[in-house]
């Protein structure tokens, strides 16, 4: 739905059937398209991405490092789906989102940075900007990322 002054809006039913109205674009923190083979219920879609909104966010901190190194030659933001390539993740929308939340993570915003204007789209961090992220991630990290920090 369009507002008077041009201000965009949805209809967002949640994993509970709660159907909210007019739902601002910048209250959305994630959204893809549904999967063509999934035709279930949608509460019960929905299920499967708040397993992943429940579980924590992890992935391999050197896999994530060399997505970084290679992403980083690109000059151009990447989208979720070429990075889960790049973390051998997947590509269904459950997948993505998981993506999402590694890249939203501490660990993945020491590596990349949300493109300007889009959600789905992260920069790779210049080199010195990584290499004071990941000082600043260690020291405060009390061992969670192991050799990761030693290095």
């Amino acid at each position: 739905m369009h507002k008077a002054k041009g201000g965009l809006r949805y209809t967002v039913m949640t994993a509970d059937a709660a159907v909210h109205e007019g739902v601002a674009p910048r209250d959305i923190t994630f959204s893809s398209k549904p999967n063509a083979a999934d035709k279930g219920e949608i509460a019960a879609r929905l299920s499967a991405f708040r397993d992943v909104r429940d579980a924590d966010a992890s992935v391999d901190a050197e896999v994530l490092e060399i997505a970084w190194e290679v992403s980083s030659e690109e000059e151009n933001a990447l989208r979720l789906n070429a990075i889960a390539e790049l973390l051998e993740i997947g590509s269904s929308p459950v997948d993505l989102y998981r993506t999402f939340k590694i890249m939203s993570s501490e660990l993945g915003r020491v590596f990349f940075k949300s493109a300007k204007g889009e959600a789905t789209k992260f920069n790779a961090r210049a080199n010195k900007a990584v290499q004071a992220a990941k000082q600043t991630l260690c020291s405060q990290a009390d061992g969670k990322y192991g050799d990761f920090c030693l290095v």
